[in-house]
């Protein structure tokens, strides 16, 4: 796929002289150094269509440096915004909210989904998270699609461990999709909006289905 470079800014406290950065692919991916003892405060990052990239900086101060940041600084995905969109989505305006009925942390989900039906639901309001429990009691092969997209909505897959494992996080709204082999037991879907992207409008549907 192709790639193409975006800047990268960050900036310390008063007296810092240069800075350490690090970037990771996706939400669960692994850090790495990216630049060391930067003496400036931005640059130019050759990132891939569709994915999304995390950063975080530490400044030092001579000898000194400060511990790196627990979670990141900023984030952005590589791709256009869709025409008329942006982080509000279609229902940014709207000021009643439909209720949100799947469980925003995994832990809180009680019941598991039925495979091969789909699922209806909303991310709403911005911010809003939806968790989603299904189980394999055979190795299957299986299809995990995320669409009719108001926004621009990613999706990702745990175990029953919360261990990740798959994503989908194309942009702009285009339908998510991965086609895994996956083992016997429980597993997680986990979608959110791109950049708080949201809407009380229109609703996503997921579907998790055998492939056959």
């Amino acid at each position: 796929m192709p790639y193409t470079p975006f800047t990268v800014s960050w900036q310390g406290a008063p007296g810092a002289s240069c800075y350490d950065v690090q970037s990771r692919d996706g939400q669960f991916g692994a850090w790495r150094n990216w630049l060391t003892n930067a003496c400036y405060t931005q640059a130019p990052f050759l990132g891939q269509y569709g994915h999304i990239y995390y950063f975080r900086s530490r400044a030092r101060y001579g000898a000194a440096e400060e511990t790196w940041p627990y979670d990141y600084d900023t984030y952005t995905k590589v791709g256009a915004e869709p025409e008329g969109g942006g982080a509000g989505g279609a229902g940014a305006s709207l000021l009643a909210l439909p209720p949100d009925e799947a469980p925003d942390r995994m832990e809180d989900v009680t019941c598991s989904q039925r495979l091969d039906l789909p699922v209806v639901g909303y991310v709403a309001p911005a911010g809003d998270v939806d968790w989603y429990r299904f189980e394999v009691t055979a190795t299957l092969r299986l299809r995990i699609s995320l669409s009719e997209l108001p926004a621009d909505y990613d999706l990702y897959v745990f175990d029953g461990s919360g261990q990740f494992h798959w994503a989908s996080t194309w942009w702009q709204i285009l339908p998510d999709e991965v086609v895994v082999r996956a083992p016997v037991g429980v597993y997680y879907v986990r979608l959110d909006g791109y950049a708080r992207a949201w809407s009380g409008e229109t609703p996503y549907r997921l579907l998790v289905e055998i492939v056959r």
